[in-house]
């Protein structure tokens, strides 16, 4: 099989592996990598169905960066595959992707007459951009299908009150002698605009027509564009459960050896096992997010909506959160609401949404700073309120921080934790489930984030009866 036979597999995502295995082949290579620019984050990233793990990031990253500056490019780079370092050459493509061949002696001049056909495949795996940009067409089809429908009626009216004007006038001429040149000039303006109307008409017909077609168009090019999503989310979905597998093998190892099921470890071995854990929780952490990221954005997420009480649901939080506060040496606080308040939600997403929450406050609370979980109670909503006393989030960041992969910059973190995907997966559960979170913030105050979820109609009533009631009691006594 010749390498120009080869990219018609490897345009196609499920034989894009082995295609690429055997087109480097077919170029003297072992194997090859295809780098596109991510529209959100702006980098290189490895194009889908190519390796996507590559050991020391670093040397990837300045090798790229080499190859787009001088367009090709030689080095040293860990094999993708496998532990081995191997020899590589870059080739910068048109649209700003690279080209990156490991190993073998490649035929230059081979690739060189390939390297114009690439642009394409990478192309079709940034498709993310022309996705979005047929739905964008397809919704102005669709609302010019809608302003064409008006105005076409809206014309239709005017041809007919014109018709029957022409037609009054016509009756009036033969009756009004001392009018019958007025009226004639009148007919003559009125059988131009009845003809200029006509051609109009005719002309709006057209118009209609190509819009109806514009229309079925932009309706295949949104189910393409909805399937394209589909795979999108089904593939993250995928890649995430595939990573939690050698990440869950990592921390169990990890947890034998730190419990000396091997044998007794040195001081020095069990600070770097103690290490190897904290980061594989981190990873898990992130991968979790992505996926239910995916999940939420698919719409393939399920909520189980119940009558809930309040104070049972927050009661378990304390000892999750608690013992992050200590090691960051912020104080936590919790103050219970008074009485017994009824909220609707899925317990499990509301446990998650709170302590999300609260991970947030004390992540961005300096040493010696205070988070505190407070409740209110309204007639129709049940609130869950998370304040901090951190430096607070710009006005301008306020609307923001919601999006994915949005995160702020805190000069008393130096490290960044977490992809920015904690507060808009939140606030898609927190709507999910019939609920919402806002946040109000003053820089170098502090920040409210207030979590809302309905109320039963019959428990809030029985509730304000019961408040009453103690009130009358007091007062009584």
């Amino acid at each position: 099989m010749t390498a120009l036979m080869l990219f018609g597999q490897l345009a196609r995502l499920e034989t894009r592996a082995n295609a690429a295995r055997a087109l480097a082949a077919a170029l003297g290579a072992d194997d090859l990598v295809l780098f596109v620019r991510d529209p959100e984050l702006g980098t290189l990233l490895p194009a889908s169905g190519f390796a996507q793990t590559l050991r020391r990031g670093g040397d990837w990253r300045a090798f790229l960066a080499t190859t787009l500056e001088q367009g090709e490019h030689s080095g040293q780079l860990p094999d993708p595959h496998g532990s081995s370092v191997l020899p590589a050459r870059g080739y910068r493509l048109d649209g700003g992707s690279v080209l990156v061949l490991f190993g073998g002696n490649p035929d230059q001049a081979e690739v060189a007459a390939l390297l114009p056909v690439f642009p394409l495949v990478a192309a079709m795996a940034a498709g993310d951009g022309l996705t979005r940009g047929s739905l964008a067409k397809a919704e102005l089809a669709t609302k010019a299908v809608a302003q064409g429908d008006v105005l076409a009626r809206a014309l239709e009216r005017s041809r007919d009150q014109l018709r029957e004007a022409l037609e009054s006038a016509r009756e009036a001429r033969g009756k009004i002698d001392q009018q019958a040149a007025e009226l004639a000039v009148s007919a003559e303006e009125l059988e131009r605009s009845s003809a200029e109307l006509e051609a109009l008409n005719e002309e709006l017909t057209e118009a209609n027509g190509a819009l109806k077609a514009a229309t079925r168009f932009a309706e295949r090019a949104r189910d393409v564009a909805e399937e394209a999503n589909r795979t999108k989310a089904g593939f993250l979905a995928m890649m995430s459960h595939e990573l939690r597998t050698p990440l869950n093998a990592i921390g169990g190892y990890s947890s034998l050896l730190e419990e000396g099921i091997m044998g007794p470890l040195a001081p020095g071995q069990l600070e770097y096992v103690s290490r190897i854990k904290r980061s594989q929780a981190h990873l898990s952490a992130l991968i979790n997010d992505v996926l239910n990221f995916a999940k939420l954005e698919s719409g393939t997420t399920a909520y189980h909506v119940v009558p809930l009480e309040m104070a049972r649901v927050l009661a378990t939080i304390a000892p999750l959160i608690e013992p992050m506060a200590m090691s960051r040496g912020v104080a936590y606080e919790y103050q219970a609401p008074k009485g017994e308040v009824i909220m609707l939600g899925d317990r499990d997403k509301a446990v998650q949404v709170v302590l999300n929450l609260l991970t947030n406050a004390v992540k961005f609370t300096p040493a010696g700073g205070k988070v505190l979980l407070s409740t209110l109670a309204t007639d129709d909503c049940a609130l869950i309120i998370v304040s901090d006393t951190g430096p607070g989030i710009p006005p301008e960041q306020q609307a923001s921080i919601f999006e994915p992969f949005v995160q702020l910059e805190r000069s008393f973190t130096p490290e960044r934790e977490g992809v920015g995907l904690g507060l808009s997966i939140s606030r898609e559960l927190a709507r999910g489930m019939g609920g919402d979170i806002t946040v109000t913030s003053t820089p170098g105050q502090g920040s409210v984030f207030t979590f809302s979820l309905p109320r039963e109609p019959s428990a809030a009533h029985e509730s304000a009866t019961t408040l009453a009631a103690n009130r009358d009691a007091k007062t009584m006594v």
